[in-house]
């Protein structure tokens, strides 16, 4: 005979019209004996189960979808830790609740901003110490404001005082650079137009100083406050345990409620039997 073993069960006695609670390990429902009990109070059992079932899935429906993205970014900025206090105020925000002020500051709706659920950087990389690079984590409350929500993070990183300093005193040590190669070409140009003669040690000058130039071009084109490597990875559907199978859950967790509480109710009503 299969039996259905517990470490602890609890067996109902009366002592003194008082209900004490006693552990018992050795003892056990055989199988049989549940089904019995079911079926003698089936209609019990198919209320709780249905209670339970309405309570469980009640429940879910306050569980909101969450849905997981994330996004590589690079920035010349080789200060790392500022890039973590632009993404820790937006996290402090949105705890806050100023979602008015937080989507205003992402240029983004209310809505879509009201969606994000957390946020926060991970796994910063830092090959090269010039540059900052690392992974934004966030989640939403809904599939369709992930791309919003990005370029609303990028967005208010972009606009960052500190960051937006730093990136336009990288450009001006720059320009001052390709302003002097500038000046550099046209002397050499100059002297060029003078000679009497072709001279290679002038024409290989001249061409070192446009390649230089090229560089100094490709170097200020590249120089952003932020910029995305890669993503934001847009997931298929919500994380966590899929909504379908939360269900099959309730409905399988409601079969062992309902049987508990009949088998209690029974064993209740044996030990008030028993005293009387």
């Amino acid at each position: 005979m299969i039996f259905l073993r517990t470490f602890v069960e609890y067996t109902i006695l009366m002592s003194d019209n008082r209900i004490i609670v006693t552990e018992n390990s050795e003892d056990a429902i055989s199988l049989v004996q549940l089904i019995r009990i079911i079926a003698k109070k089936k209609w019990l059992f198919i209320l709780a189960y249905i209670l339970c079932c309405g309570a469980g899935l009640f429940a879910v429906k306050f569980i909101k979808p969450k849905y997981e993205s994330s996004m590589f970014i690079s920035t010349v900025i080789k200060d790392g830790k500022q890039i973590d206090r632009v993404i820790d105020y937006i996290e402090k925000a949105r705890k806050m609740g100023n979602r008015r002020v937080l989507a205003a500051q992402m240029g983004i709706s209310l809505a879509d901003a009201s969606a994000l659920e957390s946020i926060e950087v991970k796994d910063p990389q830092g090959d090269n110490p010039n540059t900052f690079s690392g992974e934004v984590k966030f989640e939403s409350a809904r599939k369709e404001a992930i791309e919003p929500l990005a370029k609303g993070i990028i967005h208010v990183i972009e606009n960052n005082e500190f960051l937006k300093s730093k990136a336009d005193m990288m450009s001006q040590e720059v320009m001052t650079l390709l302003h002097a190669t500038d000046e550099e070409i046209a002397v050499v140009k100059k002297q060029m137009d003078a000679a009497p003669t072709y001279n290679m040690e002038l024409h290989n000058s001249y061409l070192a100083l446009v390649q230089r130039r090229a560089n100094i071009v490709d170097h200020l084109s590249e120089i952003k406050v932020v910029e995305v490597v890669d993503g934001p990875v847009i997931p298929t559907g919500p994380s966590g345990i899929a909504p379908g199978l939360m269900n099959a859950i309730v409905f399988i967790v409601a079969l062992f409620g309902a049987a508990f509480i009949v088998v209690f109710i029974e064993a209740f009503q044996r030990g008030m039997k028993s005293a009387a």
